[in-house]
């Protein structure tokens, strides 16, 4: 398909090329048709002359030029002006008749008073012309004689089109032969990358995702390679992130079911019959059951933000007044683990934002770093304010474990657990789902702003958070979900 459509567009442009030429040759075609009747007429003129100054009639001086004329296919004449009246005709059919001379363009050729135009005869034949002056009628200076050289236009073109149809049949060949070879090496050229890609692509739909295209030439096809290996990565990340968010979520559920299908069988078999066993039962049961319900609300927060179905409350938002409030709600938390909770936020800083969301990030944030530092550590929380037309960035630093370099890109996806062993922990403090993060990082992307990472184990993270001073252009600018952002979220 792809040679056939290259040789379509050369008959086409061969076949374009043909009518531009024929429409110059027509468009010259008077041109020409002149060049060609003077050209024949400057040998003959002084020949008539000489036979007219001899006393030859017009008849005999035609009759002269008869084989010529037979041999060039002009027609000779010998004409009256003004009234056109034939004199002499060298094919002898319009002797003694008028002749109509079209539009005239009179010029001295080598000294010759001249004319030429087109002139339709007696029978209505359609002629170019040109005429020379032979002499002036003594009694009347108005009447001259004239030799006049007439062709049909179609012998104006015959010579040309043997020569110009073999040269364009000879170039159209040439070019037609030249396309087939240029379109084979093109098609394969090009078709060859592409069954390579479409080969790939049927390794990575039947679940090969190492598969790497290695595509230099042309820069096309590298291009095509590299967003395909792009694609393959993404894919790969996908499918990654599904079965670990399958897993985690199995894992997640199974836990809290587990104790709550224990504890209900043993209210139910009587085992925990006295009132503080079963107020023990009870107490788990409901616990667990309100960890499944916050975590059902999770997914189901974090799955209107990623479809961008949950509604943003825009207003402007003081981010130092934001801030403190955060800081104040966990000062007491901070004091009881022996943690140093530090602020640096400067003077006022506005945003255009949804505060209770914007509260749930930081808070967050907040929380994730002081549930990772051991007592004796450090959390602090600071604003960096730059050029006004610059992103506002608030900075969450702690002086915890560190989060592993291999597990940092991943630490915003859904359910990822730095430390798997946090997620099954009994201590509250320490049990967490893996979706604080995922949500923090989707409602700052929904205010048009990120959340970077940096760590060093054993040293401490450093979370930052870029926020535009504008609203995000495509968050629609309705709705709230007021109050949903003012618990801490669990990461």
């Amino acid at each position: 398909m792809l040679s056939f459509s290259l040789l379509l567009v050369v008959c086409l442009s061969i076949l374009t090329v043909a009518f531009v030429l024929l429409f110059f040759v027509w468009v010259s075609l008077p041109d020409l048709a002149y060049a060609r009747l003077t050209d024949a007429a400057l040998p003959m003129l002084a020949h008539v002359r000489a036979l007219r100054q001899q006393g030859e009639r017009p008849a005999e001086s035609v009759e002269a030029l008869r084989s010529l004329a037979q041999e060039s296919r002009i027609r000779f004449l010998v004409v009256t002006e003004p009234n056109g009246a034939v004199l002499a005709d060298s094919e002898g059919e319009w002797v003694g008749q008028k002749i109509r001379p079209g539009p005239l363009r009179r010029e001295t050729v080598n000294g010759w008073l001249s004319s030429r135009g087109r002139l339709v005869g007696p029978d209505g034949t359609r002629l170019f012309y040109v005429a020379f002056a032979l002499q002036e009628d003594r009694a009347d200076q108005s009447r001259r004689v004239h030799l006049v050289l007439a062709i049909a236009w179609i012998e104006v073109v015959r010579p040309f089109i043997g020569s110009l149809v073999w040269s364009v049949c000879l170039a159209g060949a040439t070019a037609f032969a030249l396309s087939i070879l240029l379109a084979m090496w093109l098609a394969r050229s090009l078709s060859r990358p592409l069954q390579r890609a479409a080969a790939a692509a049927e390794q990575v739909a039947a679940g090969d995702y190492t598969i790497s295209l290695d595509m230099s030439v042309p820069e096309e096809a590298r291009r095509l390679a590299d967003s395909f290996n792009a694609m393959t990565r993404a894919v790969a990340s996908a499918q990654r992130s599904q079965r670990d968010f399958v897993a985690n979520v199995s894992h997640e559920l199974r836990t809290p079911l587990t104790s709550i299908q224990g504890f209900a069988q043993a209210i139910l078999d009587g085992t925990a019959s006295d009132a503080s066993s079963a107020h023990r039962a009870s107490a788990v049961i409901h616990d667990e059951a309100e960890r499944l319900s916050r975590m059902v609300g999770h997914l189901l927060d974090l799955t209107r933000l990623e479809s961008g179905e949950d509604a943003m409350s825009w207003s402007q938002v003081d981010l130092h007044e934001l801030l403190s409030a955060c800081a104040g709600r966990f000062a007491l938390l901070a004091e009881e683990k022996g943690i140093r909770l530090e602020t640096d936020l400067g003077g006022p800083v506005r945003v255009i934002g949804d505060g209770d969301r914007l509260t749930q990030v930081f808070a967050n944030l907040i929380e994730n770093a002081l549930k990772h530092t051991d007592p004796g550590g450090r959390v602090s929380l600071s604003i960096r304010d730059g050029q006004p037309d610059a992103p506002v960035s608030v900075l969450v630093t702690d002086t915890g474990c560190g989060i592993p370099a291999k597990d940092l890109p991943r630490v915003f996806e859904r359910f990822y657990q730095v430390d798997k062993a946090r997620s099954r922990s009994t201590d509250p403090d320490r049990r967490g789902v893996g979706l604080g993060l995922a949500i923090a990082s989707e409602i700052a992307r929904a205010h048009g702003g990120r959340i970077d990472a940096e760590s060093i184990v054993g040293v401490g993270t450093r979370f930052t958070v870029a926020l535009p001073r504008g609203p995000a252009a495509s968050t629609p600018q309705q709705g709230a979900d007021a109050g949903r952002g003012e618990r801490p979220r669990e990461s």
